[in-house]
């Protein structure tokens, strides 16, 4: 099952630019769903095992729809994101 959002890989960039070069304003999404692998293998490597990130009633309680994905597993996409524009 997955834990972050479900749906097709998606890229976009907007740029009023043709440079290619980034400029504020500028937009660029990425779309990843991240599975309770990547999850429990991002928390072995940080140490992180709280519990919003495994369990779903612990996250609901805390306020939270469901359980998280680490802050920094996602940050960890934005040079990908950025590079490949």
């Amino acid at each position: 099952s997955s834990v972050l959002a479900k749906g097709p890989l998606l890229r976009y960039f907007s740029s009023s630019s043709s440079s290619g070069v980034l400029k504020i304003g500028d937009v660029l999404r990425q779309t990843r769903t991240f599975s309770n692998d990547d999850v429990g293998q991002y928390s072995k490597l940080s140490h992180d095992v709280n519990p919003l990130h495994f369990d779903s009633e612990s996250a609901r309680a805390a306020g939270f729809e469901d359980r998280l994905v680490h802050g920094l597993l996602v940050a960890s996409l934005f040079p990908w994101i950025i590079s490949s524009h």
